[in-house]
């Protein structure tokens, strides 16, 4: 990965999967929680990462003609907006970590869950 270019949405989100995932296994293994974590409760600790994950994007927009291209709305936009403080500060503390080149979407983005109505496998009226 380049350094310089400004890292798009999917690219972040598959990272951040990848990084939850060593985490999760972690502590799982010494049974222990992160070190932000607010108590000894590492199962929390695990099902908290692996529910912030699970919104966030890890594949590219397709670029089929059923895509809806007037939206403007960014992909992370529904997993930003549904993370708590908690999981903002996570996913920003590990794009700085890494050094990453990306910008969280603003929070007057509208937030909807994927798939939408454009979504191909969502069926259509």
């Amino acid at each position: 990965m380049q350094r310089n270019r400004t890292l798009e949405d999917w690219e972040v989100g598959a990272q951040l999967r990848w990084y939850a995932l060593l985490e999760i296994r972690a502590m799982s293994g010494r049974r222990k929680p992160i070190k932000d974590w607010p108590d000894d409760d590492y199962v929390a600790c695990i099902r908290w990462l692996a529910n912030l994950c699970d919104n966030i994007p890890f594949l590219p927009k397709p670029r089929k003609p059923w895509w809806s291209r007037a939206r403007s709305e960014r992909s992370f936009a529904y997993a930003w907006a549904v993370a708590d403080e908690r999981g903002q500060q996570w996913i920003l503390s590990t794009v700085d970590k890494f050094g990453w080149n990306w910008t969280p979407p603003s929070t007057s983005t509208p937030a909807s869950p994927l798939p939408n109505e454009d979504h191909p496998l969502v069926d259509q009226p």
